[in-house]
C-alpha cells in the first residue's frame, strides 16, 4: 500500500501531470505488465500465435488498462480516477490556471477520467464478475486483422466465459437480474473502449493547443511495443 501523498506532493505532481514524470512513465509501464500479465494468465494465450497475441494485445490494452484503474478507482469508493496514495488525475485540470477555463479540454477530461466510473457505482460489481469481464475483452473474436485461426479459438472461449459470467449472476441474483446485470457488464466494456478513444482525443486535443509532446503520455521508446 503506497504512503499518502502529501499536500505539497499532491500540488506539484498535479502542477507536472500533464508532463512526462516519473509518475507518469510509472504509470503507463506498471498499467501495460499488468495487462500482458493478465492475458498470459488466460488458458487461450498459449493456443494463439506471437502474431495474434500482439494484435490483440495491442487493441485491447488501453480499454483493459482504462477498465482496471475504473475497477480500482470505485472499489476505493471514489467517482473519479484516484491512485492509492489519494492523488486524481483530475485535479490537474480543475485546478491547473492554464487548464480549468478551457471547458472542452475539461470535458474531455471528465469523459476520460470521472464519467466511466458512474456506472460501477450504479451496477455494483464484484470482483469476480469484474474478472470474468476482464477475460472476455481479452477474447472477443471481432478484433480486427486476426487469423481465422485465432478467430475461431477465440469465439469458443468468448462463449465459454461469457456462459460462466451469465450463470454466475443467474445464480447469484436469479434469471431477470442477472440476465439485467450481464447486459450492464457489457455496457462497462463499452464504456472503456470509449473512454480509451476519447483519452487519445485529450492527448490529440493537448497536443494541438498545449503543444504538450505526445511523449509526454506514452512509454519511452524501448516500452511502446511490450
Amino acid at each position: 500500500m503506497p504512503r499518502p501523498i502529501s499536500s505539497t506532493e499532491f500540488y506539484e505532481e498535479s502542477a507536472q501531470f500533464c508532463q512526462y514524470t516519473y509518475r507518469v512513465a510509472k504509470f503507463f509501464l506498471v498499467q501495460k505488465l499488468i495487462c500482458i500479465g493478465i492475458f498470459k494468465s488466460l488458458p487461450v494465450f498459449s493456443k494463439l500465435d506471437v502474431k495474434d497475441q500482439l494484435i490483440i494485445f495491442q487493441y485491447v490494452a488501453h480499454p483493459v488498462s482504462l477498465l482496471g484503474v475504473y475497477f480500482a478507482s470505485y472499489k476505493l469508493g471514489s467517482r473519479t480516477m484516484i491512485g492509492k496514495d489519494g492523488f486524481y488525475p483530475m485535479a490537474t485540470f480543475a485546478y491547473q490556471f492554464s487548464f480549468k477555463n478551457d471547458k472542452t479540454l475539461f470535458s474531455l477530461a471528465n469523459k476520460v477520467l470521472s464519467k466511466p466510473i458512474e456506472p460501477f457505482f450504479d451496477i455494483g460489481i464484484s470482483k469476480e464478475e469484474f474478472s470474468l469481464i476482464l477475460a472476455i475483452v481479452f477474447l472477443n473474436p471481432d478484433i480486427p486483422n486476426l487469423s481465422e485461426s485465432a478467430r475461431n479459438i477465440l469465439s469458443k472461449e468468448f462463449s465459454y466465459y461469457s456462459k460462466m459470467l451469465l450463470d454466475y449472476l443467474h445464480n447469484k441474483l436469479g434469471i431477470d437480474a442477472g440476465t439485467k446485470k450481464y447486459a450492464e457488464c457489457f455496457h462497462l466494456i463499452t464504456a472503456s473502449f470509449i473512454g480509451a478513444k476519447n483519452l487519445q482525443l485529450l492527448i490529440t486535443y493537448q497536443e494541438a493547443f498545449y503543444k504538450r509532446p505526445l511523449e509526454s503520455f506514452l512509454m519511452p521508446k524501448c516500452f511502446k511495443d511490450i
